[in-house]
């Protein structure tokens, strides 16, 4: 038995190091078109042990490409309260009519976490329209004759704005809101940006969510515009969410942890010794 236990606690120190350890796809870049299946391709054929799995997808609707930037060993997010990381934004700019999706998704929890997420967020998001998403915010929000002379709300008052672009950030958890007359030199960059945070189980770890708009209508950012907005971004709440990854089941407490495998070697040795 002696002989047993010993044999045990060697077997269990030559995987510690091992623990947390998946296999990720090895450090390499995708270019895809929404027609292109998503698989594997020579440049991304290899598979690598790591303990974070990270990949950074940005989808662009008017051109239809999809990037697909796989990392490994990058300064990552994860700790043993949770297995997943992720954050995500939305962008969509009035004048140009561009929108684009990116997110960054970092796990440790299962082999190839990282490219499942990844085809898992591409067939999500593809295929939806954001047209009839941001047209009525358009409608509220940006006026072509891009006055450069306009009023708008510096928190909770009326001012005037020479710079001709009002702004308003909203934070999700309805902490806070922030109204401003801004120097915006651009204005191809009027439009809105939606981020969300979120770690898979829940944790203390606390993410900044937000609804951002900029906007050159006259008192545009007013607090009843931005309820206004609010109220379209909740109607396709669905889109922003980040989605758990149904394929695998995120249960802290069936993770061995190098702390885990220490406790089980004292207890042995109580034994032995």
């Amino acid at each position: 038995m002696l002989q047993f236990h010993r044999w045990l606690i060697y077997f269990i120190l030559a995987h510690v190091t091992n623990a947390k350890s998946h296999y990720c796809t090895a450090k390499c870049s995708m270019k895809l078109h929404f027609d292109d299946d998503f698989q594997r391709r020579p440049e991304c054929s290899e598979r690598i042990l790591s303990i974070l799995c990270s990949v950074q997808i940005t989808i662009q609707f008017n051109s239809q490409q999809i990037f697909i930037d796989f990392r490994t060993n990058v300064t990552g997010h994860i700790d043993d309260t949770y297995s997943l990381y992720a954050v995500q934004q939305l962008s969509h700019l009035f004048v140009s009519n561009y929108s684009s999706y990116k997110i960054i998704f970092d796990c440790v929890f299962a082999n190839d976490c990282d490219w499942t997420y990844a085809k898992d967020i591409i067939q999500r998001f593809r295929n939806i329209d954001y047209v009839n998403i941001f047209d009525p915010l358009r409608t509220l929000l940006y006026d072509y004759s891009q006055k450069t002379n306009l009023k708008c709300y510096s928190q909770n008052e009326s001012i005037d704005c020479s710079s001709g672009t009002c702004s308003s950030i909203v934070y999700d958890d309805n902490s806070m809101s922030k109204r401003l007359c801004i120097n915006l030199t651009n204005q191809q960059h009027i439009g809105i940006d939606i981020r969300r945070f979120r770690t898979f189980p829940d944790s203390f770890i606390q993410g900044v969510n937000y609804d951002l708009y900029r906007c050159n209508r006259n008192l545009c950012n007013q607090p009843n515009i931005q309820t206004t907005v609010k109220s379209i971004i909740h109607d396709y709440a669905s889109l922003w969410q980040i989605s758990n990854p149904t394929q695998f089941v995120l249960n802290l407490t069936s993770r061995i942890t190098v702390s885990n495998i220490l406790s089980i070697i004292v207890l042995l040795l109580h034994f032995i010794l």
